[in-house]
């Protein structure tokens, strides 16, 4: 029995190749998917647009819903991937992210100042 480990960007594959073929009908070297997992990272938040945006990274396309944060609550509406205060961002942000297997993740909490146009 041999155990394969394969890292893609977060997902992790198992594959146990195996010669369990007493009949010698399945050709040598024949492997099934044993299992499989995601790991999970911490979401990053970054600023963009002159200080009036936030963008959550999310390039593995791990996380499926969002909920920005100012002051340690929560900012009504603000459930996209980005999150834009035409004014500025004043305040300390963070985004709670619900990855694909329900898992809720907090980011960093980012203090900003921002002055107005």
């Amino acid at each position: 029995m041999k155990y394969i480990r394969l890292l893609f960007a977060s997902l992790i594959i198992t594959l146990l190749a195996y010669s369990c073929n007493p009949a010698g009908t399945v050709p040598e070297g024949t492997g099934a998917i044993l299992s499989s997992s995601t790991t999970i990272f911490k979401p990053t938040i970054s600023v963009r647009w002159s200080g009036r945006m936030l963008v959550c990274n999310n390039s593995a396309n791990t996380y499926t819903a969002y909920q920005w944060y100012l002051n340690n609550q929560p900012i009504s509406g603000a459930t996209g991937q980005y999150f834009t205060q035409e004014t500025g961002l004043n305040g300390s942000y963070f985004v709670i992210v619900t990855a694909q297997n329900g898992t809720q993740l907090s980011s960093d909490t980012l203090s900003l100042h921002t002055a107005p146009y």
